[in-house]
């Protein structure tokens, strides 16, 4: 190991003490302690009777985790890590493709390369990396070359952010709303992280300045093909209104309040709509008022069964419409009405706000 090895200054390295695995990749064959996405606000419920989702105030983290370079590829040797790899092979760019979906993530990397050999290394962690080599050369070299890691970072683009501002780091200007940087420290090394993600990129280039440039020109990008990330993007409440009208159901939230950015995150069958305050970042780790609009058959119905639940309070709303505070989920109020298959929660850290929201008549579909 580098008598230099270090983290960076207020940072918190992977739990097994090693980062920046991209640049360690030419010559590592080890990493554990990948942490799991903390920053989703969907979180399951079991059984069929019951809510398909709620909003749940997300699980705190002790800091965010940032991937940082921390072998140089002047230290050359191998890592002094006792624990292994899945191992180094070769894949093509079909093959990157097919292993996305198969992990249901998507791949990162800069592109196709010609007279080149796309070598694909998975760490315990989950960590993932992508190594271009030359024509010739062997899987596994510990020679260094141009290397692209995917990360889960718990809150990444925070994390990110942090490490960005810190003494040392230097920005790296882009056409988009991510976040890069390099550092003088680590010039071989370059990070993007985007907004809402939970990846974190990695860029690792044996040549000075060849990674920062090659972030810089936008030629990270994800494997043609490897599934999209869902991430939450800033609406306004004209865009909120312009994409209601193009969904396929209705989107519900609690209309225009003061001094807030809205936060709109959409998959299949869900749409939620988060209230963020002045200065709070899209995708942040915190817990705020959100609307959440799902599809679920006859949601008259499901809330009905909740509203039979032990402790449950239900509340009688206009057109037959029925609330449902739900003892098991004591910062949530459940919404439904007659004919409709769309279920509505109303979360709030403070559940009187939530029921007040909700009593007042204020959960409308935007429109």
């Amino acid at each position: 190991m580098c008598a230099d090895m270090r983290k960076l200054p207020g940072e918190v390295l992977f739990r097994d003490g090693r980062a920046g695995d991209a640049e360690k990749g030419n010559h590592l064959r080890a990493g554990n302690g990948g942490q799991r996405l903390v920053n989703e606000t969907l979180q399951p419920r079991n059984g069929v009777d019951r809510a398909r989702s709620l909003i749940a105030a997300p699980r705190g983290i002790a800091g965010g985790v940032i991937a940082v370079a921390l072998v140089a590829a002047a230290c050359g040797g191998s890592s002094n890590s006792t624990t292994s790899t899945t191992g180094a092979a070769a894949v093509t760019p079909s093959g990157l493709k097919t292993l996305a979906v198969s992990l249901h993530q998507p791949i990162y990397w800069v592109g196709p390369r010609a007279h080149v050999t796309y070598e694909r290394t998975i760490l315990p962690s989950g960590r993932l990396l992508v190594r271009y080599l030359p024509n010739g050369v062997e899987l596994g070299s510990s020679k260094p070359y141009l290397t692209v890691g995917t990360y889960v970072v718990p809150d990444a683009y925070a994390a990110t952010q942090r490490a960005a501002s810190k003494a040392g780091s230097i920005r790296i200007k882009l056409a988009t709303s991510a976040i890069a940087f390099t550092t003088k420290a680590r010039p071989l090394n370059a990070w993007i992280t985007y907004p809402g993600s939970r990846y974190q990129i990695e860029v690792f280039d044996p040549r000075p300045g060849m990674a920062r440039r090659l972030v810089a020109a936008g030629h990270v990008m994800r494997v043609p093909g490897s599934p999209k990330e869902v991430r939450p993007v800033q609406v306004s409440p004209k865009s909120l209104a312009k994409v209601a009208t193009t969904a396929n159901g209705p989107i519900y939230w609690a209309g225009a309040l003061p001094n807030q950015t809205y936060e709109l995150t959409r998959k299949p069958g869900v749409s939620l709509v988060r209230y963020l305050p002045p200065g709070a970042p899209i995708g942040a780790q915190t817990a705020n008022l959100t609307v959440g609009t799902y599809t679920v058959p006859h949601a008259i119905d499901a809330v009905k069964r909740l509203a039979a639940a032990k402790g449950a309070t239900t509340i009688k709303l206009p057109r037959g419409g029925l609330a449902v505070l739900d003892p098991h989920f004591p910062r949530s109020v459940y919404i439904a009405w007659p004919g409709s298959n769309y279920e509505i929660e109303v979360f709030d850290p403070s559940l009187a706000r939530a029921r007040q929201l909700v009593t007042s008549g204020q959960i409308i579909a935007a429109s």
